[in-house]
C-alpha cells in the first residue's frame, strides 16, 4: 500500500507544530500538538525498529487519542451551538473509519516502511487539512459567541448597576 502522488512514492518526514494552526483554545491546541507527537512517535517506533508490538501499541494510542480529541471538539461545538457541527462531526466519523482501517491493516500486515509511511502521511495530511479548514472555523465561531456573551453580560451588569 504505497503512498503515491501519481506514480511517485511519498515518504513520511517528521512533522511539527505550526503556529498558523493555533485555534486560540489551549485545550484544543495542546491536543493537536499531542496528536502530531503521536504520529511522529508511530513513525519513530518503526524507524528505530522497536518491534511490531510497540508500533501497534503506538497506533492504538493514536486511534484512541483521535477518538478522544474528536469527542472533545464535538462537545465544545455543542456547548456553543456551532451551526457547522454536523458537517464537522461527519468529517470526524469518516476519519475515525480511516484511522481504524489503517490500524487494522497495520495489525494484519505488520509494519513495513511503505505502510508506516502511508499511515503517517494519511493521518498527518488529514489532520493539517482538518485543522486549517474546520477547526479554525470552529474556533472563530466560538470566539464570536464568547464575545457576544461577554457584551451581553456587561450590558446586564450596567443595567443592574444603573450605569447606563
Amino acid at each position: 500500500m504505497p503512498v503515491s502522488k501519481g506514480d511517485e512514492i511519498m515518504a513520511y518526514t517528521r512533522v511539527s507544530w505550526d503556529r498558523a494552526l493555533e485555534t486560540g483554545y489551549t485545550i484544543v491546541d495542546n491536543q493537536h500538538k499531542q496528536w502530531i507527537a503521536a504520529v511522529n512517535a508511530l513513525f519513530e517506533a518503526h524507524q528505530r525498529s522497536k518491534g511490531r508490538k510497540e508500533v501497534e501499541r503506538t497506533m492504538a494510542f493514536l486511534v484512541e487519542y483521535t477518538l478522544k480529541h474528536f469527542n472533545d471538539e464535538e462537545e465544545l461545538q455543542e456547548k456553543y451551538g456551532d451551526p457547522h457541527s454536523l458537517a464537522h462531526k461527519q468529517n470526524h466519523a469518516e476519519f475515525k473509519n480511516v484511522a481504524q482501517d489503517l490500524a487494522a491493516v497495520l495489525h494484519r500486515d505488520g509494519p513495513t516502511d511503505e505502510l508506516i509511511s502511508h499511515v503517517c502521511v494519511t493521518i498527518s495530511r488529514w489532520m493539517f487539512n482538518h485543522i486549517k479548514q474546520d477547526d479554525l472555523k470552529m474556533a472563530a465561531y466560538i470566539r464570536s459567541k464568547e464575545q457576544q456573551r461577554s457584551k451581553t453580560k456587561r450590558g446586564w451588569i450596567r443595567l443592574y448597576d444603573g450605569k447606563n
